[in-house]
């Protein structure tokens, strides 16, 4: 299909897709935009769905007034639409857009391991939401509703909050139709329904509710109406209907989350008001302005409060897990960036004091955390990812001719480190390290694909718009194995992780419809499909930090440790016994021959192998 921009012809290819959501998918235009694309009601997305088909139809048709009555002069800090993109008969198709480069969605930064490892703190937070703050009241000044508020369509980038998907925002005789579930006011849904569903106009009041709700996630990385609460006839979807939040006594809240009691009294009252009384109204920025956040020097707790809410007891260095029988293998103020495990070693970077360092004490390099660094290490060797490039340090070293530039996905460098082999992707290539220098082993989709890689076997993904598809590959072979069939998967996809042992574990995060789907996928060696499921992420709050083993998969919770398996072509959740044992969401688990390995933030321990029980 031809596309145009002030009637000159540009070209469109799947190759130049770098997400994608329900409604539209984007293509990079240049190294400084980008085109957003509508999808149309025969995309293969809405194929069977003719619900999606004539949603599609109504706001193209919508798109071709609303575009061009756009409201200008609007803040620094929105993605706002540039020029129309039209197709040959001139009927608008997109339009492009500013590309913001190494952003994140607002989404991630309600995640505890992605902040601390970031070293995200609560005062950046505070300063990204009074920035939001600003900005969502000069909107509602130009009469502008941004309506479908939600953690994936702002992105931050250099501490710096964005808005985009600003094509659905209401004004003027313009409505805003769509909604995210975990985000919209229970007040505009239909009472009579079991489920959230818009039935009333969004306004000013339901934008700062969500508002709201972005800022409680940020600020204790659980949902208002969050938690596990023990009257499954109500679906976590469906709590804000019934006012239940984490305030609720019955609530049984997550061990990885912050205690609402580190909030001072009056954001606790604000937000016990918000969702328990229903009251509205611009949100108070003194809140905010004045907010002083303080570090417990007995227990290390974050607080707002005049003291610390969690303890008063004598200064200890920091907090840590209690698992009975476990080893403290090393243990830091500061934060544990990647690990190494092997049968007779223990490998690992942390960073502290404003020090990046090995498990030796070798100081690789002076700096800060940042989500635009990704680490990697492999015996003595440390690489570091940014932009694109992959640098090496050998012990504390700089080898400059190790220098790699590889190929992105998501912002992600495609590089692997596995038993003194570098595996990378570039310029569409598969590459691998051999005796004699690097080895060709496969061709790939460029900056559309991602792959993981063992000692054995590794797999990876090609993603082209709608399509998705995987591929497997022996490491040091030439060949890959492109006949992988992955199911069909609606909405954004947002994080993805894999664990190899005798299977292929996927695990994808989207978002769909506005809620958040937890697909785990199962593969043979062959990249022959055993099982495919979708949990809630009540069930599966975190994709990453499991392991693969032969039995299935390892995964920690606030339950205990569980292990994922394969019966048939379902999946089954069993409990491990293993006595006053302490687990929870969100440990990193790796298994070697003779030991369990857990590690979290501070701590690294280490289990001696026991014989599981599973029931």
């Amino acid at each position: 299909m031809k596309y145009f921009i002030q009637k000159k012809q540009i070209k469109l290819s799947p190759q130049q897709i770098i997400g994608q959501g329900g409604e539209a998918e984007v293509y990079t235009l240049s190294s400084t935009e980008v085109v957003k694309l509508f999808k149309s009601p025969q995309h293969p997305s809405f194929t069977n769905d003719t619900n999606a088909q004539t949603a599609a139809k109504e706001r193209i048709l919508q798109h071709q007034q609303k575009l061009i009555q756009f409201p200008k002069g609007l803040p620094e800090n929105v993605l706002a639409l540039k020029d129309l993109v039209t197709d040959k008969s001139n009927k608008i198709v997109g339009y492009t857009m500013s590309y913001l480069k190494d952003a994140q969605p607002l989404y991630r930064y309600g995640d505890r391991r992605f902040r601390e490892q970031n070293g995200i703190s609560h005062q950046q937070i505070t300063n990204l939401f009074i920035q939001l703050h600003k900005t969502l009241k000069t909107l509602h000044n130009k009469h502008i509703v941004v309506g479908d508020f939600n953690d994936l369509n702002i992105l931050v980038q250099q501490k710096t909050p964005y808005f985009i998907d600003t094509d659905s925002w209401q004004f003027d005789t313009f409505l805003c139709k769509v909604f995210t579930p975990r985000f919209v006011d229970p007040i505009l849904c239909d009472a009579n329904l079991s489920y959230p569903d818009l039935s009333h106009t969004h306004n000013k009041e339901s934008d700062w509710y969500a508002y709201s709700l972005l800022l409680f996630r940020c600020l204790l990385y659980v949902d208002l109406y969050g938690g596990i609460y023990p009257d499954k006839t109500i679906p976590q979807i469906s709590r804000s209907l019934h006012r239940i939040t984490v305030f609720n006594p019955k609530i049984k809240y997550p061990k990885p989350s912050l205690p609402y009691s580190i909030l001072n009294d009056d954001l606790i009252q604000y937000f016990r008001d918000l969702s328990e009384k229903d009251k509205r109204g611009i949100f108070p920025v003194d809140l905010l302005t004045n907010l002083v956040w303080q570090t417990c020097s007995s227990c290390g707790q974050i607080h707002s409060q005049k003291s610390c809410p969690i303890c008063k007891i004598q200064p200890i260095a920091i907090t840590q897990p209690t698992f009975v029988g476990k080893q403290l293998i090393f243990q830091t103020k500061g934060t544990i960036i990647t690990t190494q495990f092997t049968p007779t070693k223990t490998h690992y970077l942390y960073w502290e004091d404003g020090e990046f360092k090995r498990e030796t004490g070798a100081v690789i390099f002076k700096g800060d955390r940042s989500p635009d660094l990704k680490f990697w290490i492999d015996g003595d060797h440390t690489y570091i990812g940014k932009n694109g490039t992959i640098l090496c340090f050998v012990r504390s070293e700089f080898k400059s001719d190790l220098t790699l530039p590889v190929d992105q996905y998501k912002q992600q460098p495609c590089f692997f480190a596995q038993a003194g082999k570098r595996y990378w992707l570039h310029q569409g290539k598969l590459w691998g390290d051999r005796s004699l220098g690097r080895g060709f082993i496969g061709d790939v989709l460029e900056n559309q694909s991602h792959f993981w890689v063992t000692n054995h076997l590794g797999f990876g993904l090609y993603q082209a718009g709608h399509w998705l598809s995987g591929f497997t590959f022996q490491p040091h072979r030439q060949g890959i194995n492109d006949q992988s069939i992955l199911p069909p998967l609606r909405g954004e996809i947002i994080e993805t992780h894999c664990y190899i042992k005798q299977d292929i574990w996927l695990l994808i995060s989207l978002q769909n419809a506005g809620q958040i789907e937890q697909h785990v996928i199962v593969l043979d060696s062959q990249g022959k499909r055993r099982s495919h499921q979708v949990f809630s992420p009540t069930t599966l709050p975190y994709l990453d930090g499991h392991c693969a083993t032969e039995d299935g998969l390892y995964i920690a919770t606030d339950a205990g440790l569980k292990l994922l398996t394969v019966n048939g072509d379902k999946l089954e959740f069993h409990d491990l016994k293993i006595p006053a044992v302490d687990f929870e969401a969100g440990l990193h688990l790796v298994q070697t021959p003779t030991a369990l390995f857990f590690w979290d933030t501070h701590c690294i321990y280490r289990l001696p192998t026991l014989e599981l029980c599973g029931n």
